[in-house]
């Protein structure tokens, strides 16, 4: 009776062992899939907006006022971008940019030359945080990868100490 009752006992941990694994695993590849999704969905929109900026400044000439129809397209290009806020370092260069809009509108070659200068360092804090998600997220599936192993070793350990015992209290004795 005492033997029936341990070796339930064992099957029933290395279930449990095995059932935990399981559950951990999914809990781990789960998190992550989701945050990258977010990091990179909202820099994505911040990096449209930039191209957008840069684009229509591509398309005027220099020296040359924009028409109402670039205007109207850079402003919301540059409204998306702030309403896109994602990295602490975005509403400095946002602010930078919005109080040289209007001459850059009137065709000021070194406000244009600034604001592009702008742009292109709001892209790369950007793409920087997308690479730095992108680290965080290779750590977290390493981490998980381990734990993952460290968890099938433990199942591991646990089943060969009870058919260890087992074999010594049950097919010994016979």
């Amino acid at each position: 009776m005492h033997l029936a009752q341990a070796v339930r006992v064992g099957a029933w941990f290395l279930v449990g062992l095995n059932l935990l694994m399981a559950v951990g695993t999914i809990g781990i590849f789960t998190r992550m899939a989701p945050a990258i999704a977010i990091i990179i969905e909202r820099n994505e929109r911040s990096l449209k907006a930039c191209e957008d900026m840069l684009a229509i400044m591509a398309l005027t000439g220099v020296g040359t006022p924009f028409s109402p129809e670039q205007v109207n397209v850079f402003k919301t290009a540059f409204d998306r971008a702030q309403a896109n806020v994602t990295e602490p370092q975005e509403p400095e260069i946002l602010k930078r940019m919005e109080g040289t809009l209007p001459p850059l509108f009137q065709g000021d070659g070194a406000v244009r030359k600034d604001v592009v200068e702008a742009a292109v360092e709001l892209g790369k804090t950007n793409r920087d945080a997308m690479a730095i998600a992108d680290q965080r997220a290779q750590q977290l599936g390493r981490a998980g990868a381990w734990g993952v192993v460290f968890m099938a070793l433990s199942a591991f350990l646990v089943g060969v100490i009870f058919i260890r015992s087992l074999t010594r209290r049950v097919v010994t004795p016979l």
